[in-house]
């Protein structure tokens, strides 16, 4: 096995090493985020959506230095015949396929689990929308005495002019 110190690619490794890094924290960070849904800790969920976000934006930004250093890997006399990509360098640094092909793995699995996750995530806020949306018809179409409400016209109403809270246009 080829060592990476001082090769062509050891500042791509370390780019991949913080990605990877951003990843862990928003794996934690969602499912503290899940935890919290579930636990209808308000405090807490503002506090990890904010935290959240900010992962977001630095694992943009690492991707982005990590997509910069890719492009330095490939000389510029090569940029057009080598694709931008980690298997595009196996071509180039044929001695260290190994490594990338790791590389390339990890990343994948990462993201893909990533993808899976944020979209439980989204899912788990729209069933709580809907239920909070369920729960504020019903407390505005409760029809007792106190709580009738009647429109323009006189007539009894269904719905008070309430009913709109928390609903999507």
């Amino acid at each position: 096995m080829t060592a990476l110190n001082d090769s062509p690619l050891n500042a791509l490794s370390e780019h991949v090493h913080a990605l990877n890094t951003t990843f862990d924290q928003l794996f934690k960070t969602i499912d503290e985020q899940i935890d919290a849904i579930i636990m209808q800790d308000v405090v807490r969920i503002e506090s990890l959506t904010e935290k959240h976000a900010a992962l977001h934006g630095s694992f943009r930004s690492r991707e982005k230095a990590f997509v910069d250093e890719l492009q330095r890997c490939i000389p510029a006399d090569q940029r057009e015949s080598v694709p931008l990509s980690l298997t595009g360098l196996k071509s180039l640094y044929p001695q260290y396929t190994m490594f990338l092909e790791e590389w390339q793995d990890a990343l994948a699995r990462n993201i893909k689990w990533l993808q899976r996750h944020q979209g439980q995530l989204v899912q788990l806020l729209e069933f709580a929308q809907r239920q909070n949306s369920a729960m504020m018809r019903a407390m505005y179409t409760l029809e007792t005495e106190k709580s009738a409400h009647y429109s323009h016209t006189g007539q009894k109403a269904t719905f008070s002019s309430g009913i709109a809270v928390n609903q999507e246009a």
